[in-house]
C-alpha cells in the first residue's frame, strides 16, 4: 500500500510498483559436525541431519525445491526459528546447518564449513522502496545511507 519506506529481504518477488537494488549477495555452506563424513553427492547431503532455520514457519526453503527435482529430501530432524543456539545444534547434537556463509562464519571456523554437492542459488539481500518514494528526498537519504553501510561492511 506505500505505507514503508525501505524494505529489506531476501525475496526478490516484489510488487510491480516495486524499485529494488541489490545490497549484496552470499552462497549458501553448509556446517557438519567434525563425526560425520563430509558428503560427496547430494543424496549423502540430503541423508545428514539437518535443521532448517526459518523465519515465519513455512517451510519453503529453496534448497528443499532443487532436491526435490533430483528426487531427493533433506532429513530435517530439527526447524528452528533462531540462531540463538547454532553452535549447540552443531558440537552437542551433532547436526548440519545450511545458511548464508557470512552467517555461519560469526560462529564457526571456516575449516568445518563445506559447499554442499549441489547448485544453489546465491542468497541475495535487497533493498525495495514504492516507487512513489522513488524522488522523495527524504526516501532517497535513506536509501543512499543503506547502501553506503552494507557496502562498507
Amino acid at each position: 500500500r506505500g505505507e514503508l519506506d525501505i524494505v529489506l529481504s531476501t525475496t526478490t518477488q516484489l510488487p510491480n510498483d516495486h524499485r529494488a537494488q541489490e545490497l549484496s549477495r552470499d552462497v549458501l555452506c553448509t556446517v557438519i559436525p567434525e563425526h560425520l563424513q563430509i558428503p560427496r553427492s547430494a543424496r549423502e547431503w540430503a541423508e545428514l541431519p539437518h535443521v532448517r532455520f526459518t523465519l515465519h514457519g513455512d517451510d519453503a526453503d529453496p534448497t528443499d525445491l532443487i532436491l526435490s527435482q533430483l528426487g531427493l529430501s533433506r532429513h530435517i530432524v530439527l526447524d528452528m526459528h533462531s540462531l540463538a543456539t547454532l553452535p549447540d545444534l552443531v558440537h552437542d547434537l551433532g547436526y548440519c546447518v545450511t545458511l548464508p556463509q557470512t552467517t555461519l562464519l560469526q560462529h564457526f571456523s571456516d575449516a568445518r564449513l563445506f559447499s554442499p554437492p549441489l547448485q544453489l542459488p546465491p542468497i541475495l539481500t535487497i533493498m525495495s522502496w514504492s516507487a512513489h518514494a522513488e524522488h522523495d528526498p527524504a526516501n532517497q537519504w535513506l536509501r543512499r545511507t543503506i547502501l553506503a553501510l552494507t557496502q562498507s561492511s
